[in-house]
């Protein structure tokens, strides 16, 4: 056998394999095969020799003159029958693992090596490639997750030609062919291609498709139109998990390489999930959609990142925040592991011409009108297609694999099984799976979780399949574990039988949104107009409102049935799209939209306002039974709600909301001191702003007493060194920003407000200290407070002038700490920036756009009279009416939320038509 490469830890790591294989020759296995086995042994025990290796250092056990010796010691050592017996004495769970990897990695590659031999006329004839047996070839081995004994796809390769193994039917993708040999003969605009395929019932070979680049742009154009070919096509047969690995593409040809997950059913993911009101009917209808392909980008979390892995763009190059075990000083006593960022490698899903990666996001018209032809096309023979699949031409007898959980949750749960506290007992095994799944309780699930405890101690990824004539969902020892309301065909059948051009829409909806490129233009300044060309109106803007309130209600999905009501939110998840239901809460919320409809009704005695009004509540109600959000966030968290009901009962001076109000807050206190976080948005100096308020509703000395000691806890947690202001986090400092919602501004803000209504008048200095640290950050050169986030704000014209950072925020919360400290300066800082650069920024939302920054003119206007900014404000409204609103999500199309959208824009009218009677969110006010 040829020399191997040098592994860590190689005494232990070689004498085990060397251990296991006594009596069968080595000469068995190819090079490659035997390195495989050698990585697999090292992958699951390196965590457990390293505690071992730093547990003899610490002792001293280890011998020798240099690092390099003593490391030499302890490898040499580890090769010993006395290392081995200790390890297992320690971690028998660990022997028992490795024996089962090394079992059926055998096993699977001497039945691949049988294959090879069986097969290899067959496979020369079909793809002409000539291979004798696995010895003469390259191997990839665990292209795949494993399943069911440790099975995975294999790439063959010699001669610079390869082959690809998949241990499971070709049956599917026989019939993948034929499919669309009979979709290409309805004479799309484009023709689909196919795989070659050579199935041998339990396992099948398939021809390898080559990455290849386009020659010009018309063939990228083609590559992306019969890409919304096969989205359609796969949307329709409800294909899954077609994520960057599993799609390809070859010059203008795109291919689907992984079809095992064609015919997913519904009620199996959720088969514990009750339609209580119109957020589930929404959710799941975006559940059903095209986004469940995984085709287009949606948010997946790994580890602290937000990543696409889509099949249409994803790509390599994205960041995992600590991601990647890295180990320093190795083959030394100074050995040390590191946590580091890993970089996804670029797959080969994404077009390209001369080998320049193209933008799949600036191909959106030819997706969309592939889609839309794909669709049509099957729509319009659904009859023949339906008579096809049921008369068993197409599909008969498939068994598919039914995905119940995101396959990344296994692979993170076996990942975090090798750490060596899981290796001592069973029992301590099966409690981290308890935890993470949380699911043993549910009747309807038992024998899924059991099925699933069972593989991920097997070490392989949970396997479930059926038949698509079948109710029944079998595990990956073909035990029966799960039985459906329908048969997959059965809803396959319906989904064909529902096309519809509504549907449609929705769907390309759907793949607009997704799509679409962010961008944060909120920084940048529009083209300004003369204010006296503005008509001076306030009845245009009651108008406005009741426009914004006629399109939410006619965008909103409503349950007529539960008497609820749900609107879509879209958010930014740089690199993708996050689509949803609306949270409960008030930055993008139903919380922000009942104010909204509040004040409308307030205003307006529209009944048809009161409704929606009580629907929202209703749907709040209902959805907070289910939230297992513990946050106390006055903007996204339980603290919101508190502030809701007590703005309502300040409208309406119903007592029912002070109490709801006053009772969110009291069953909610231990999550209010978990709270490490102490800013306006998230932490607690947006719960004392509201907890404060109430109190002055109320005068309930326990809610003093509450607000008192939010305030002690902030200020314990600041630490003043240097002329800088920084939390105490984790055993360290962070530098607390400037601004509003996130910084300093905010904080001495809710700290004033704490001083002056309650009894509490300690550390009073720390407002003062506070506000002259925020401003050592003022520049002249810019006319703003910096933005401690970026580095490269070196204008006016560029820094944030809004309500969360920068001025408008800053100058708010001196308006309101004047009667603490003199800043009087500040203030007109603050107005000369907002009214120079911040009334046409590009984005009218609340949070960073004009009319957030409309805010700071009205509470200056409220504060001085000066009639001047009021006409201003109103002036600007108008304008912002005449040109359509922007929001703030970073793309021009509508969002609901409060902070951000449609509903907080309508609000913003209401306010500045009379700035007295509607109090100002901004600032958390009742």
């Amino acid at each position: 056998m040829e020399k191997y490469k040098k592994n860590q830890f190689e005494g232990y790591v070689r004498s085990y394999l060397d251990k296991y294989l006594e009596g069968q020759s080595k000469e068995d296995f190819s090079v490659e095969f035997y390195d495989y086995l050698l990585n697999e042994i090292l992958s699951n025990s390196i965590k457990t020799l390293l505690i071992l290796f730093f547990a003899f250092k610490k002792e001293s056990l280890l011998k020798g003159d240099s690092s390099e010796e003593r490391y030499r010691y302890f490898d040499n050592y580890s090769s010993t029958e006395e290392f081995h017996d200790l390890v297992n004495r320690m971690y028998p769970l660990l022997k028992q693992r490795l024996d089962s990897i090394l079992h059926n990695h055998i096993i699977n590659y001497n039945d691949l090596n049988i294959r090879v031999k069986r097969d290899k006329e067959e496979i020369h004839k079909k793809f002409e490639f000539n291979m004798e047996d696995l010895t003469d070839c390259h191997i990839k081995y665990g292209v795949s997750d494993y399943h069911r004994g440790l099975k995975s796809i294999c790439i063959i390769e010699k001669d610079n030609r390869r082959i690809i193994y998949k241990p499971r039917s070709g049956k599917i993708d026989i019939y993948w062919r034929t499919f669309i040999d009979w979709f290409n003969s309805k004479e799309p605009s484009l023709r689909l291609a196919n795989i070659e395929i050579l199935d041998k019932g339990e396992y099948h070979w398939q021809e390898f498709v080559d990455n290849k680049p386009c020659k010009s742009e018309r063939e990228i154009q083609k590559l992306y139109y019969r890409i919304g070919i096969l989205a359609a096509i796969s949307y329709i047969f409800k294909i899954e998990d077609l994520h960057m690995e599993n799609i390809i593409v070859s010059g203008e040809f795109p291919y689907i390489i992984d079809l095992e997950t064609i015919f997913q059913v519904d009620g199996f993911q959720n088969c514990h999930l009750e339609l209580k009101s119109a957020t589930d009917i929404l959710n799941r209808n975006i559940n059903q959609s095209i986004l469940r392909t995984q085709l287009f980008p949606t948010s997946v979390k790994f580890h602290n990142s937000n990543m696409d892995i889509s099949g249409i763009t994803g790509k390599g190059g994205q960041v995992i925040e600590n991601g990647k075990v890295k180990i320093k000083n190795q083959f030394t006593d100074e050995i040390e592991v590191v946590k580091e960022d890993a970089i996804i490698e670029n797959k080969y899903n994404i077009g390209c011409i001369e080998d320049i990666l193209v933008d799949p996001k600036d191909y959106i018209k030819e997706i969309i009108a592939g889609f839309e032809e794909g669709y049509l096309l099957l729509k319009n023979n659904k009859e023949e297609l339906l008579k096809l699949i049921n008369s068993g031409e197409l599909f008969y007898d498939v068994r598919p694999r039914y995905l119940f959980r995101n396959t990344n949750l296994y692979a993170m749960i076996l990942e975090m099984g090798k750490n060596p506290k899981y290796l001592k007992d069973k029992s301590e095994l099966n409690r981290l799976y308890h935890l993470l799944f949380k699911t043993a309780n549910d009747h309807n699930i038992k024998m899924i979780y059991q099925s699933e405890l069972e593989d991920l101690f097997n070490d392989d990824i949970p396997y479930f399949y059926g038949n698509i004539n079948d109710k029944t969902v079998y595990n990956s020892n073909g035990d029966s574990c799960f039985v459906l309301d329908k048969t997959p065909l059965m809803e396959t059948n319906e989904r064909i039988k529902n096309l519809n051009q509504r549907d449609l829409r929705t769907q390309i909806y759907l793949i607009e949104k997704v799509m679409a490129k962010q961008k944060k233009t909120w920084n940048t300044v529009r083209e300004k107009r003369d204010y006296n060309m503005i008509k001076n109106e306030r009845d245009s803007l009651i108008k406005a409102a009741e426009g914004i309130g006629d399109i939410l209600i006619d965008k909103a999905m409503i349950d007529e049935k539960t008497e609820t009501i749900s609107w879509l939110d879209l958010q930014n998840t740089f690199p993708t799209w996050t689509i949803k239901a609306q949270d409960i809460y008030l930055y993008g919320g139903l919380t922000g939209n009942a104010i909204f409809f509040s004040c409308l009704y307030q205003e307006t005695k529209d009944v048809k306002y009161r409704n929606i009004l009580q629907k929202i509540l209703n749907t709040i109600k209902i959805d907070l039974q289910g939230t297992n959000n513990k946050s106390s966030s006055a903007f996204n968290g339980m603290v919101s709600l508190a502030y809701l009901y007590a703005f309502l009962y300040n409208q309406t001076k119903d007592k029912d909301m002070l109490y709801q109000s006053l009772s969110i807050i009291n069953n909610c206190k231990a999550e209010i001191f978990q709270n490490t976080s102490y800013d306006i948005i998230d932490g607690l100096s947006g719960v004392l702003v509201v907890t404060l308020n109430i109190f002055e509703l109320t005068k309930d000395r326990e809610l003093e007493d509450l607000s008192i000691g939010i305030g002690i806890d902030i200020i314990k947690n600041i630490h003043i060194e240097k002329d800088r202001a920084y939390w105490k986090k984790n055993n360290g400092n962070e530098l607390i920003i400037t601004g509003f919602a996130h910084g300093l501004a905010g904080i001495s803000y809710a700290l004033g407000k704490l001083y002056r209504l309650t009894n509490y008048k300690n550390h009073i200095s720390i407002v003062d200290n506070l506000i002259k640290i925020e401003n050592s950050y003022y520049s002249d050169a810019i006319e703003n407070w910096i933005d401690l986030r970026s580095e490269e704000v070196t204008s006016l014209d560029t820094s944030p002038i809004h309500w969360c950072h920068g001025a408008t925020g800053i100058g708010l919360s001196r308006l309101k700490g004047k009667d603490i400290i003199d800043t009087s300066n500040d203030m007109a800082k603050a107005l000369r920036a907002v009214e120079k650069n911040g009334l046409y920024r590009d984005s009218d939302c609340l949070c960073h756009g004009n009319l957030g920054n409309i805010e700071l003119l009205l509470e200056v206007y409220k504060e001085n009279g000066d009639l001047n900014l009021y006409n201003k404000a109103i002036a600007r409204a108008n304008e912002i009416i005449e040109n359509g609103y922007i929001n703030g999500v970073g793309q021009e199309f509508d969002s609901s939320g409060f902070m951000l959208g449609l509903s907080g824009i309508g609000y913003e009218m209401l306010r500045i038509s009379d700035p007295s009677k509607y109090p100002s969110v901004l600032l958390l006010e009742v």
